[in-house]
């Protein structure tokens, strides 16, 4: 006796199929290095300043703040290198509300804002990539990485 398979059942099995998929790329963390999120799609000479922004939040009611713009090649390109060792890790939902201190970096490339680069507790990275079909992305720094000591010696320059 032969099985007729309905194409009712066909859809149903592809749509799982795709919800299934789906779900993977989402849900399931996507392994990468910051060479592949933001150096590979720039080049170091056209980047023309990094403005760096660091918020400290203490038991008091306003966060303290210090900015800084880096504008000399050699210097945007010692901050890129400092980045090019992360290994990151996806994340859906970071847990970022808790954040004693997040440093802001804005990378102009060809007088836009190609970049922001928001690192909470040196243990989140969150990109906004304007040329990106996902602009935003948070992921998990998987390496050692302190931005007090990688970024942070420009706030006194």
């Amino acid at each position: 006796m032969k099985t007729r398979i309905s194409s009712n059942m066909i859809l149903k099995v592809v749509f799982t199929i795709i919800v299934l998929f789906v779900l993977f790329y989402k849900y399931i963390p996507q392994h990468t290095t910051f060479q592949k999120v933001v150096s590979d799609k720039i080049s170091l000479s056209e980047v023309e300043e990094i403005r760096i922004i660091k918020t400290s939040y203490t038991t008091s009611k306003e966060p303290k703040q210090e900015e800084v713009v880096i504008h000399e090649s050699d210097q945007i390109k010692s901050i890129m290198n400092s980045f090019k060792d992360l290994q990151l890790t996806t994340v859906v939902d970071p847990s970022i509300k808790d954040s004693t201190t997040v440093y802001h970096l804005y990378i102009q490339v060809s007088k836009e804002s190609r970049f922001l680069l928001n690192f909470y507790d040196g243990t989140i990275l969150e990109v906004y990539d304007s040329k990106a079909k996902k602009r935003l992305t948070n992921y998990k720094i998987k390496n050692d990485y302190s931005p007090d000591n990688d970024i942070g010696g420009y706030l006194d320059l």
